[in-house]
């Protein structure tokens, strides 16, 4: 390829290169900033969606408490309005009447009973005949109720729940009445709630937000488990599939609950960040995790790519232009030098070279003449130095002879030095390595014992306040068959006045016999008294009976439990044995960690010593293998010398240092 084809050529390449060079960095640099944009993005969305999430948990029951207030005013004033309807002798039609018009405009359920519980007043039609009962197992809803009728609450607000009668879900309240005991009720259909959910809940919060750069949104509860999650496909569908978590997500929530901040981290052109999800009163509630999607990376390698070919095209080819422009300006000179050359090597030194200009090529040329007459003189002088040469090799063949023998020694010695201390290195790294790995294990021996110790110290904690809850209960369970036997008693003495009521009854029986017909209404009177009587015996030994049974539970578990915190007492003190013995342990195993440490960073010392004293030695190994070789060269040389130097006469004269007077 000739001379100006090459310049051209590497000149194209520079250019090229610098261009391509340039684009790639830009592209660096901009993808760096669109993900560092995408970080900023994700950690902002994250933070806003906890926040969200922490709010539409909250907002449902405080919707709930507020509407309960509002429901406890209705029934107030349901219970108002049936006191005067009744005071001013409406009947029960009218007023059942008067109070569906209000409940079927206001959607609710009004009730209201009489003495005994009974509905008297009830606006939903699927109940029917319905009366209170103060027995859960019959009415696990609504028998709290009965107890507006005894006085002991003035009102009741329950939590939305199924109820006994159709399985729906209603939120119902209560009052007593205002003239007589009575329970007013007001229930509202728990729909409202579902509504409620829709507008502010999860799940739509996800759906909106969804779709775009926002590829998945994932919302856990304090447990780690998956709430609401949304999804959504590379052609845009959005789904709300829940997928396993994986390790380095887990990693990220157990990150960001922990220091109470979002954290991300980057997967591929994806963009993963975890948000803490906090309660109004600061305890953790979940975590929040968002993947961003940056499609501004393909956009921007795409755009750097069209810019790198633009700048090649606009930069490149006017660069190869002026390439091929400079090459030819390069070469012509140089091909003038190269004739010359020629001309000398053949070994005539007469030629008159032109001058080359100012340029470098120029300078070329005019340093070839130069050259030229410099040679000749140069062969002139050759020839008297060949004499001198001859008396110089002579010296330098005695003075080699010398030098070759002691190289020989040193080379030998510096090959023993330098296999022991190579030795010495590899030992080095060896150590170096083994105590490497020893500091490691230490270090992680402490760790490992560092934590079991902090957990062992939170397990006997937590053990203790389960003992003192144990002894709690035990108080409990015995002040509970304290009023078991106090019942006891008051059952054995309502048996006895039952006996003597009976006795009584049937004295007073004799008595209406004797008095004939004007005795017969006392006569019915005592029968019916001794019915009641033998009722209530009857009545007195079951409740004698279940206090025997719950006496003899409660017994049963006092001991049980005793014997249940004796067991947890002694796992208390094991654990702290455990924890002492795991303390003396850790501080050996700190001590010999610090002092492995210390020996390591010896060892990384000599090791270092030893690797450098070992390439010196190496390096004058080297440089002794290679004098004597030299040496073993030069010595050759000096025999190639004196051929040389008699050659040498025969080839000056072979020069043409002045014109042949023969050529015309």
């Amino acid at each position: 390829m000739p001379l100006w084809s090459r310049i051209a050529l590497v000149a194209a390449v520079l250019v090229l290169s610098a261009v391509g060079m340039a684009s790639t960095l830009q592209a660096f640099i901009g993808r760096r900033a669109v993900l560092e944009q995408a970080r900023s993005g994700a950690l902002g969305i994250a933070d806003v969606l906890a926040r969200a999430a922490a709010f539409a948990e909250e907002v449902p029951a405080a919707v709930e408490a507020e509407i309960g207030e509002q429901m406890l005013t209705q029934a107030r004033l349901v219970a108002q309005l049936v006191a005067v309807a009744e005071t001013a002798g409406l009947s029960r039609d009218e007023i059942l009447s008067r109070l569906r018009n209000v409940a079927g405009r206001s959607g609710m359920s009004l009730v209201a009973s009489d003495e005994t519980g009974l509905a008297v007043y009830q606006t939903d039609a699927v109940a029917g005949e319905f009366r209170f009962s103060k027995d859960p197992t019959l009415q696990p809803q609504a028998h709290v109720f009965h107890r507006l009728l005894d006085g002991d609450l003035p009102s009741v607000v329950q939590d939305a729940r199924k109820r006994e009668i159709d399985d729906l879900v209603y939120k119902y309240v209560g009052v007593q009445g205002v003239d007589r005991p009575r329970v007013v009720q007001v229930g509202l259909e728990a729909t409202f709630f579902e509504r409620l959910d829709r507008v502010l809940g999860l799940r739509r919060m996800v759906a909106d937000l969804v779709g775009g750069d926002v590829r998945e949104v994932r919302i856990l509860d304090s447990r780690m488990q998956s709430l609401v999650s949304g999804r959504a496909s590379d052609n845009g569908m959005v789904t709300d599939t829940q997928t396993p978590l994986d390790s380095a997500d887990e990693s990220l929530i157990r990150e960001c609950v922990s220091n109470g901040r979002p954290t991300g981290r980057v997967v591929g052109d994806h963009y993963r960040v975890a948000a803490p999800v906090r309660r109004a009163d600061g305890r953790p509630a979940g975590a929040v995790i968002v993947s961003l999607v940056s499609r501004s990376n393909r956009d921007l390698l795409r755009w750097q790519g069209n810019a790198a070919i633009v700048s090649a095209l606009v930069v490149g080819l006017p660069a190869v232009l002026g390439a091929l422009w400079l090459a030819r300006e390069i070469a012509r000179p140089v091909q003038q030098s190269m004739v010359a050359a020629e001309s000398i090597a053949a070994g005539d030194l007469t030629g008159i070279l032109p001058e080359g200009g100012s340029g470098e090529t120029g300078r070329l040329l005019g340093a070839f003449g130069r050259m030229s007459v410099s040679l000749r003189d140069l062969v002139s002088r050759i020839q008297a130095a060949g004499d001198r040469l001859s008396v110089v090799e002579a010296d330098a063949s005695t003075a080699l002879a010398r030098q070759e023998r002691v190289i020989k020694n040193f080379s030998g010695s510096a090959a023993e030095v330098s296999s022991a201390v190579s030795e010495i290195s590899a030992t080095s790294e060896q150590l170096l390595v083994a105590t490497s790995d020893v500091t490691d294990i230490a270090r992680e021996a402490a760790r490992v014992a560092d934590q079991g110790r902090d957990g062992l110290e939170s397990m006997t904690a937590s053990m203790q306040q389960l003992d003192e809850a144990m002894n709690a209960f035990t108080r409990k369970l015995s002040t509970i068959s304290q009023r078991a036997g106090g019942i006891t008693v008051v059952v054995t003495t309502i048996a006895k006045v039952a006996d003597q009521t009976n006795l009584l009854s049937v004295n007073a029986t004799i008595e209406a016999e004797k008095a004939g017909e004007s005795g017969r209404g006392f006569r019915i009177v005592a029968q019916e008294i001794r019915r009641l009587a033998d009722q209530t015996a009857l009545a007195t030994k079951d409740i004698e009976r279940m206090v025997r049974d719950m006496q003899s539970a409660v017994s049963s578990g006092t001991m049980e439990m005793d014997r249940f915190r004796n067991e947890v007492s002694q796992r208390i003190a094991e654990v702290s044995r455990v924890s002492e013995h795991l303390g003396r342990i850790l501080a050996p195993v700190q001590s010999v960690t610090r002092s492995l440490e210390t020996v390591h960073k010896g060892m990384e010392t000599q090791s270092m010593g030893a690797r450098q004293i070992r390439d010196a030695m190496e390096r004058l190994r080297t440089g002794a293998v290679d004098s004597a070789s030299a040496t073993g060269v030069f010595a050759s040389s000096l025999g190639e010398l004196r051929r040389s130097i008699r050659e040498l006469n025969d080839q000056v004269a072979r020069f043409r240092t002045s014109p042949d007077p023969t050529e015309g």
